[in-house]
């Protein structure tokens, strides 16, 4: 074999990785708890977040950390050894826990190298893993287990969007930083979500296939800044909630039009007075009221409206998540409204509360028409929508029509407002609404809070302000009076 020379056949990098302890006995790192920003990374439960934290990356207790085994690691790489019969330059990766252990590997790489300069063995597994088609794997063993059927859809639409991309379709061992680094810059147009999603769907086939020997080092797997993935050029969506007023509107809009035959009002109204998700409200049960209980009675939610695999709609066994679980006390208006509806309910198969006359189930997105209907009736948030027509003599066209801008999960958001306007706390909105834990509700109205904080703060600094001047009066009174006796003196 020919002497290797560093540089020109490979290179050795070292970096520092992170591996969850599996019991965390050791006290809290002193640098973690002295950090003012442990919310950043969700109490060092954010391995992903750790790493883009300075404080983090510059932690000289590593040994004291209670969360994670933080360590050196080093990845050699082949610079160039052929072509494959892809006609695609061959490099390969190693990774070890010493410079020794991954120079050894290179050194074994080139004694398998056959007489054209290729390793076999890597070809054929590069063929057949890609991205893709790893990340479906994972999803499909998930699926059952840790996945329902319609975050398995969702994921398998995400991962779509990788394979419309060259990345998606290269074999998984020929991947570079550079290309998943153009790849992120490319999906910018996504909402941060999907872009978010999209990375940790990378992110997890590259540890996946680490640990299935289908690829010898994991390159997402070091402290790259160029892996963390640029922001959407589009905006965050805000949380929007109907103002007091349009609720007032929409409310009284429905209760003046209120008809048994049409269910849709009670959907709406139920969402709005109990914050409930769209998908609990259309699969409660008789079964699931007590009115009874407490001032004005109780929901057990305890399941949700969901799809099959197939896309079609069923009963899950659980609402969106296992905290989504809960006992929900009715205020006297969502008390109405539940009367109102079991006093209308068409006897079904699943024994739903609300079920349309041909004895299906109504949609999130059927619920979603309706209310636009309503809001546009009531001239609430009125907005211009372009409408694809089809004739016969013009062709498609588009026309103009007014609609409105309201969509069904803002009826959820809006009762959370609510709940903040009254003064509710945030740990106790969080088991109203079932969400899996605090951080959640933070993130969704943390900026609500925050603005009805300051608020409630002004009226102190009103306060002090109105204080100070009223004794600002008197004691300038005071020595005006003291000045005055003195000149006569």
């Amino acid at each position: 074999m020919k002497k290797l020379i560093e540089g020109r056949d490979y290179s050795i990098n070292e970096f520092y990785t992170k591996d969850k302890r599996p019991e965390n006995k050791l006290p809290m790192c002193p640098t973690c708890s002295e950090c003012k920003h442990r919310q950043f990374c969700m109490e060092r439960k954010n391995l992903y977040k750790m790493r883009q934290c300075t404080d983090c990356k510059n932690c000289h207790n590593k040994e004291q950390c209670d969360k994670f085994y933080i360590y050196k690691k080093y990845k050699g790489e082949i610079l160039k050894t052929g072509r494959d019969s892809l006609k695609q330059v061959s490099r390969s990766q190693f990774g070890g826990n010493s410079r020794e252990e991954v120079y050894g590997k290179i050194v074994d790489y080139f004694n398998n190298v056959n007489k054209t300069g290729v390793n076999k063995d890597v070809i054929k597994k590069s063929h057949i893993d890609t991205i893709v088609s790893i990340a479906r794997q994972i999803e499909k063993e998930k699926y059952g287990k840790k996945t329902k059927a319609r975050a398995y859809n969702r994921n398998l639409e995400t991962i779509k969007i990788i394979e419309k991309d060259k990345i998606g379709n290269i074999p998984i061992d020929k991947v570079t930083v550079p290309q998943i680094v153009a790849f992120f810059e490319s999906i910018r147009p996504y909402a941060n979500s999907t872009i978010s999603k999209i990375k940790r769907i990378i992110f997890k086939t590259f540890k996946y296939a680490e640990k299935k020997h289908i690829i010898e080092n994991n390159i997402t797997d070091q402290d790259d800044d160029r892996l963390i993935p640029p922001k959407s050029y589009r905006p965050d969506k805000e949380v929007e909630a109907l103002t007091r007023k349009e609720e007032y509107i929409l409310t009284n809009y429905i209760n003046d039009n209120y008809t048994d035959d049409n269910p849709y009002y009670l959907i709406i109204l139920l969402c709005l007075h109990t914050g409930m998700r769209i998908g609990e409200v259309l699969a409660l049960k008789p079964s699931d009221i007590d009115l009874s209980t407490g001032k004005h009675g109780m929901i057990h939610i305890q399941r949700t409206l969901t799809t099959d695999i197939h896309n079609h709609y069923i009963i899950g066994d659980t609402p969106k998540t296992l905290h989504g679980i809960r006992f929900l006390n009715l205020t006297l208006n969502a008390r109405n409204d539940i009367e109102r509806a079991l006093k209308i309910m068409k006897p079904n198969k699943n024994d739903v509360i609300f079920v349309r006359k041909d004895g299906k189930f109504y949609t999130d997105s059927q619920i979603n028409s309706a209310l636009q209907r309503i809001a546009k009736n009531a001239g609430i948030r009125l907005a211009q929508r372009k409408h694809k027509k089809t004739t016969k003599i013009k062709g498609v066209h588009y026309v103009n029509m007014m609609t409105s801008s309201i969509h069904v999960h803002m009826l959820r958001h809006t009762f959370a407002t609510r709940c903040i306007e009254s003064g509710v706390r945030i740990e106790v909105l969080q088991k109203i609404l079932g969400h899996a834990n605090i951080q959640i509700t933070v993130n969704t109205y943390g900026k609500i809070y925050d603005y009805y904080t300051q608020k409630e703060l002004s009226k102190y600094a009103d306060y002090m302000e109105t204080t100070n001047e009223k004794f600002d009066e008197e004691f300038n009174k005071l020595e005006e009076n003291y000045n005055k006796m003195k000149s006569i003196e």
